[in-house]
């Protein structure tokens, strides 16, 4: 007969925190070389001749 044994969650917690650090790592190393996309904050938009309708419009529901 062969008793299983399990990690102590001691190891457990460790292993989830290296994994952690791991993925964080990871998506820190995608990021820095794709670059950190700006936005345009002089884009025109010409919403002012738009009509929005109310937002008590019946219409709307």
């Amino acid at each position: 007969m062969v008793t299983q044994v399990r990690t102590p969650a001691a190891l457990q917690g460790s292993k989830r925190l290296i994994e952690g650090s791991i993925q964080l790592l990871a998506l820190d190393l995608v990021e820095s070389t794709r670059g950190r996309t700006r936005i345009n904050a002089s884009a025109k938009e010409h919403l002012v001749a738009e009509e929005v309708a109310h937002a008590r419009d019946d219409r709307l529901v």
